[in-house]
């Protein structure tokens, strides 16, 4: 060989990985490795003609006289080293280098040895000039890692990896490849915006169905259309996102009225029979004057229905026991004013809980509260639990979806005002299961010291007598309760409702006409349901049937 010459050459760089942190744990077992490897790769590197220049440190330099025996080389090492505690990376180039005194120079060498360290362990990195020198090779197998600027060199070299597992690594590189190539079309990038839009429009056909009291199928009807619309998105920046190309392909000719066709075809599978226009109505009825009257009610299908069960006493106190059924009579109260609420308290199905065993239908398992809210075919359940110490409430609250049981919200309240725990409880119900808060017409969510009372002492007699009358089925001393409740508060125009009810199962119809006129007096404070049941009563012992009617 002369002193000098100049030759074009594959070089192959190789290092052991991890090899400084191994010398550092065990010196004797690692320099083993460097035996290891002269013993397996010296042999492989002649079979494959090439020749080992030198070696550095725990690396290897080698050079080959093609760039495909190069890289068939470096994937017989992996293959053979697959299961060895040998492990290696291989970074190779080809160009012209420069032989002086027995060793080997040239910026072939310098990119070469650049290119090694950007390989995994166990995988083996090329430049473009190798893979260019691999064109019908379909045994090797390489993609693009992109243009990589390498220290010494001018220009950014694009490197690929080699891909030498067979069929899995075959996958491994249609699936990179093709997430590559949605990339440098713009598809991710595309979709990601047509995603975030989509969202901003769902949020906006809800507002204005809030405001307006449309359905809220408009909402799931805007969201499904948006996302299955998808992939004529996807075609559309798969073929035109790169670039200006105007030309329409087969694939977008067949797949948009293909998926437009699909979407119609969805929506009206799933939104064949669902009322999308106004979840109110407006019917005019004649009132008990014979005046006409135009009401606002709201139609059937979108209501949510409600039913509350009692709230369990966690400090074992007996005293505190009639609140177990007063804050969900509170809540239910409350929430009696909203028009989407169809509200029922559990003491109206005390019969059946008594006929299942459960005699005053407190602490019952939540399989069993699920069986009861789902006979009565009630969209969602509610119980708690609750203490008091030194003054203040300390309510825990759950709710619960029918149809799987799973526990939609659970939140924590407290404070000395129960009335105004109350209100809070119900407006968070109302968030969790998806209620507008506004409400058409002239309907208003008041404070419950406004429509109830804000007293405590009449509130605890009242439930008493409540439960007295429900649970108990003592109809004397629920009527005593409910009567020294409005001696406290007269104002408590609910309670003179029940009471009214009281009497009247009772054919106590004298005490009737006396409770009726104070009812009257306090309409302001019932919801719509008992101005209804009031003003039955009241023309019913009038003996005037035909305007008890007038809803």
């Amino acid at each position: 060989m002369q002193d000098k010459t100049h030759k074009l050459a594959a070089i192959v760089f190789t290092d052991i990985v991890g090899y400084t942190k191994r010398m550092e744990e065990n010196e004797q077992k690692t320099m083993q490795l460097l035996q290891q490897q002269r013993e397996i790769i010296f042999p492989l590197v002649e079979s494959f003609g090439g020749e080992v220049i030198k070696e550095i440190g725990d690396g290897l330099m080698m050079m080959f006289n093609s760039a495909v025996q190069a890289v068939r080389f470096a994937i017989s090492v992996q293959n053979r080293l697959k299961d060895e505690e040998l492990t290696i990376r291989a970074g190779i180039h080809i160009g012209d280098v420069i032989f002086e005194k027995g060793d080997v120079f040239g910026s072939a060498v310098n990119t070469a040895a650049r290119i090694e360290p950007l390989s995994q362990a166990n995988g083996i990195c090329i430049s473009e000039d190798v893979r260019n020198q691999l064109q019908n090779k379909s045994d090797i197998q390489t993609i693009s890692l992109g243009k990589k600027d390498l220290k010494g060199v001018k220009e950014p070299v694009e490197i690929f990896e080699v891909f030498i597992e067979g069929i899995s690594d075959q996958q491994k590189k249609n699936i990179a490849w093709f997430v590559k190539d949605l990339w440098s079309r713009m598809v991710f990038q595309i979709l990601a915006g047509y995603l975030v839009s989509s969202w901003v429009i769902k949020q906006a056909v809800s507002a204005i169905a809030a405001n307006y009291f449309l359905s809220p199928h408009l909402v799931d009807l805007a969201w499904v259309i948006l996302l299955s619309l998808s992939p004529t998105v996807f075609l559309l920046a798969y073929f035109h996102g790169k670039g200006k190309t105007t030309k329409w392909s087969n694939a977008e000719l067949v797949g948009f009225p293909t998926n437009i066709a699909l979407t119609l075809l969805l929506v009206l599978f799933m939104f064949k029979g669902k009322d999308l226009g106004a979840t109110t109505t407006h019917l005019t009825v004649e009132n008990e004057d014979g005046k006409t009257v135009e009401r606002t009610i709201l139609k059937s299908e979108f209501t949510k229905n409600l039913l509350l069960f009692s709230y369990d006493e966690t400090q074992n106190d007996t005293s505190l026991q009639w609140l177990s059924y007063g804050i969900p009579g509170l809540i239910g109260y409350d929430l009696s004013q909203d028009i989407y609420m169809r509200l029922t308290n559990a003491l109206s199905y005390i019969n059946k809980i008594k006929d299942d065993g459960f005699n005053d239908g407190l602490n019952t398992s939540l399989m069993y509260k699920k069986s009861i809210a789902s006979f009565y075919n009630h969209n969602y359940f509610v119980s708690g639990d609750f203490s008091f110490t030194d003054g203040i409430y300390y309510i825990t609250t759950r709710i619960y979806k029918t149809e799987n049981g799973k526990l939609v919200s659970e939140f924590k309240n407290e404070g000395d005002n129960l009335f105004s725990i109350g209100d809070a409880i119900s407006v968070e119900i109302k968030k969790q299961i998806g209620l507008n808060e506004q409400q058409p017409g002239d309907v208003k969510d008041m404070p419950l010291e406004d429509i109830f009372t804000k007293s405590d002492e009449a509130f605890e007699l009242f439930i008493k007598g409540a439960v007295s009358s429900n649970v108990n089925k003592n109809w004397k001393r629920g009527i005593d309760y409910i009567e020294k409740a409005i001696k406290i508060d007269p104002g408590f125009a609910h309670a003179y409702v029940t009471l009214a009810q009281q009497y009247f199962s009772n054919n106590q119809l004298d005490k009737v006409n006396k409770v009726l006129p104070l009812i009257l007096n306090n309409q302001d404070k019932l919801s719509e349901k008992e101005q209804f049941v009031s003003k039955f009563f009241y023309y019913i012992i009038k003996q005037e049937p035909k305007k008890k009617q007038w809803p």
